[in-house]
């Protein structure tokens, strides 16, 4: 990515529906949705720009606690084209990548899109019992403030490639 300028990231109250359509999670429990803004955006796939976000972090140890222990997401251990750090990849398209995990307790959908010079990452999360909406709920806000870092670190990552 060949930028210079200083990305802008939101974070926006609403999933826009040709969004919320790339998921296949219906009454979601819990959304949140991110853009972050800069010239080059659109130089990168939706695939590169969930791996250079989500890779690195989702395989250290720290995530490795949240996510296989606390949330006991079902995570896949080996290296796949078909996964990314463990999450399934459940769905793409040109400009799109789903990322998809689940437990007992919940369903969680991560969706990159890739469009104009904007890239948009939206957590979808449908709760199976009232355990998960216990536990997600305070682990949304360090969710909301890590998407908007992730985002960030996604864009320094491109930037330097």
């Amino acid at each position: 990515m060949q930028s210079d300028s200083v990305p802008t990231i939101h974070e926006h109250q609403v999933v826009p529906g040709e969004i919320r359509a790339l998921s296949t999670i219906t009454d979601p429990h819990y959304t949140d949705f991110f853009t972050l803004a800069a010239t080059g955006v659109a130089d990168h796939t939706a695939e590169e720009w969930a791996r250079a976000a989500f890779e690195k972090t989702f395989a250290g140890p720290l995530a490795r606690l949240i996510f296989r222990g606390l949330l006991q997401l079902r995570l896949d251990r080996r290296p796949s084209p078909d996964h990314l750090s463990g999450w399934k990849i459940g769905g793409r398209g040109d400009r799109w990548l789903r990322i998809e995990a689940t437990s007992w307790s919940l369903a969680v959908h991560l969706v990159v899109r890739v469009a104009d010079e904007k890239v948009s990452a939206a957590t979808i999360v449908r709760y199976h019992n009232a355990f998960a909406a216990r536990i997600w709920s305070p682990m949304s806000t360090w969710h909301r403030r890590g998407m908007a870092m992730l985002l960030r670190r996604a864009h320094q990552t491109l930037l330097a490639a």
